[in-house]
């Protein structure tokens, strides 16, 4: 089974977007630094913030 490289491009940036879709259900923010806080509330280590990292 062989795929193009545009095959495989189209396939894994569809899937990225399903993906973010997902991870920002029910989410808006009009600034980007919105968007940075949630996704360090939700996707980060906290112990990593605590350390400076």
């Amino acid at each position: 089974m062989e795929c193009s490289v545009n095959e495989l491009s189209r396939y894994r940036f569809e899937t990225s977007l399903e993906d973010l879709d997902t991870a920002l259900d029910g989410f808006d923010s009009s600034k980007h630094s919105g968007i940075i806080s949630f996704f360090n509330q939700n996707y980060t280590d906290r112990r990593m913030n605590k350390r400076g990292f």
